[in-house]
């Protein structure tokens, strides 16, 4: 038994761990024992079910069942297996999406004080959330406020 649901298998998936948890689902890497691959099963939280989650729910499953981009992980199967909603989709390894949404706003930041520094004339160098200046003889540490600016 594995995760918040306390599974083994649902579908034709072996669970293997719970990966991520939401407010309204959980999901967890599982084996697609039909098909012989490795899969990420995205499973309703059962302490939430009410009419409006299963819904939403729905719609989530009918609107990845019509996208078919490459930048967009497709609908492999879902079903309901006594009162619990699944639907299953691609593992994909590495980062998570919020993960790399903060590294690449991060680096956003860093590029946003340098051209300040450049713009104001004396920029010496970048430190991780703080920035030098370096203007006539002072030198200053400020702290970034990109997000504020």
């Amino acid at each position: 038994m594995v995760g918040l649901l306390m599974l083994e298998r649902i579908g034709n998936c072996r669970i293997i761990e719970e990966i991520a948890s939401g407010g309204m689902a959980v999901v967890y890497e599982a084996d697609d024992l039909r098909h012989a691959r490795r899969v990420a099963v995205k499973v309703v939280r059962p302490d939430v079910v009410s009419a409006a989650v299963i819904e939403r729910f729905q719609r989530e499953i009918a609107m990845a069942a019509q996208l078919a981009h490459p930048h967009i992980v497709p609908l492999f199967d879902s079903g309901v297996e006594g009162t619990t909603l699944f639907f299953v989709m691609p593992l994909i390894e590495g980062e998570t999406l919020r993960a790399r949404i903060e590294r690449y706003l991060a680096g956003l930041e860093r590029r946003v004080a340098l051209h300040r520094q450049e713009k104001a004339g004396g920029a010496i160098g970048i430190e991780t959330g703080a920035r030098r200046n370096a203007d006539a003889d002072a030198v200053g540490l400020e702290f970034l406020r990109a997000r504020e600016a």
